[in-house]
């Protein structure tokens, strides 16, 4: 059980430090959000998955857009677990506006 919670522990802390590498400019308070989220699927962050899936919202919002904030990684991060990124945050979007 131990060692569970250590591989675990370890792959948080790595999650982390490639956030804060890939994003450097965000804010830090969203890093271990982030990673948590990759860590909870016991995978290790994919930075160009996240970006891709950051790029879709960037694409996809108005300049008063709610989801210009500091939340915006974390849903690009849940976007970068979906097979079809673009398709999902659609969805999102038509939620939001209800």
């Amino acid at each position: 059980m131990l060692s569970k919670q250590k591989s675990i522990s370890i792959l948080f802390a790595e999650n982390t430090l490639l956030m804060r590498k890939g994003f450097f400019w965000e804010n830090s308070l969203i890093y271990p959000l982030c990673s948590m989220i990759y860590t909870s699927k016991t995978l290790k962050i994919d930075i160009e998955k996240i970006k891709n899936a950051d790029s879709i919202i960037k694409s996809n919002m108005g300049i008063f857009s709610s989801f210009r904030g500091v939340g915006r990684l974390a849903l690009a991060t849940l976007l970068s677990l979906e097979e079809k990124p673009d398709d999902f945050f659609e969805k999102v979007q038509k939620v939001y506006e209800l």
